[in-house]
């Protein structure tokens, strides 16, 4: 997906690479904390930090025009996300609502996205695991809050369970830690490739992204059209899968095996 063209005017200007991520920094931080003074309201600061992750910023290094965007693990971009989840859910609590659903979609899907990016540099730093393990947790409550609203006339069980992990939370499995990270993470692509589009619709800077734990930009499949039971059930075995993968990291930091943690590999 082709970027428009930044609307962030008074990045313009900066000189090199440095100067331009700490321009993003600055931006991002003043309307994060905007945001948590009431001096703006969420949807503003929606608006303002979005724009900044999708458009990214214009800047000249040797006189040549640059356009520069966050690497999605970039912390700067961390902290975003959190904020971006946090005010999308204070909207659909304040919505009319016709969109109480949309905005309680994509706060879950920032709270995915970010637990997807917090996998990524708990494989980089184990120390890394307690707050994986949280936005993970944080990830599946926000998907199980949404699938009955999803579905409000039909009644959903909310045991959905998938065949593939259920061995995995039985006291009986000898299967050590990292196999069952594998068939979780496994399981949260698999899925992630029926649902994320869904959970992304209306929201750009998350739609150019394959999956939430796949960062690349190119995407060759449209929306995959389902029914709302079918959509509801997916976004169910994604919040099981979530809530998984957090118990399995807390019992990394927590249970007999929280030793394994410096030498856990994917």
């Amino acid at each position: 997906m082709e970027s428009e063209k930044t609307t962030v005017g008074h990045f313009d200007g900066s000189t090199n690479k440095d100067e331009a991520v700490g321009k993003m920094n600055d931006y991002i931080q003043e309307a994060i904390d905007d945001f948590l003074s009431d001096n703006i309201d969420p949807k503003t600061c929606c608006e303002m930090i979005e724009s900044v992750l999708h458009h990214g910023i214009q800047f000249k290094e040797d006189s040549q025009p640059h356009c520069l965007r966050l690497h999605a693990c970039h912390y700067v971009a961390l902290n975003a996300y959190i904020t971006l989840a946090t005010a999308y859910r204070i909207r659909s609590i304040d919505s009319e609502t016709g969109i109480v659903c949309d905005m309680s979609r994509i706060s879950a899907a920032y709270s995915l996205f970010l637990a997807g990016v917090s996998h990524h540099l708990f494989c980089a730093e184990r120390s890394f695991a307690i707050s994986a393990a949280k936005f993970w947790k944080n990830a599946g409550e926000l998907l199980f809050d949404l699938a009955p609203k999803l579905l409000m006339e039909l009644s959903v069980e909310s045991d959905v369970k998938c065949t593939k992990c259920l061995m995995l939370e039985t006291s009986n499995s000898h299967r050590d830690i990292k196999e069952k990270s594998r068939q979780i993470l496994s399981c949260v692509r698999d899925i992630s490739q029926v649902t994320w589009s869904f959970l992304t619709r209306g929201c750009p800077y998350l739609e150019k992204f394959r999956s939430p734990v796949d960062f690349s930009l190119t995407r060759t499949n449209g929306e995959r059209e389902e029914s709302s039971k079918d959509q509801t059930v997916n976004v169910l075995l994604l919040s099981s899968h979530c809530l998984l993968y957090a118990d399995l990291l807390t019992d990394l930091c927590y249970g007999q095996k929280s030793h394994l943690v410096s030498r856990f590999r994917l």
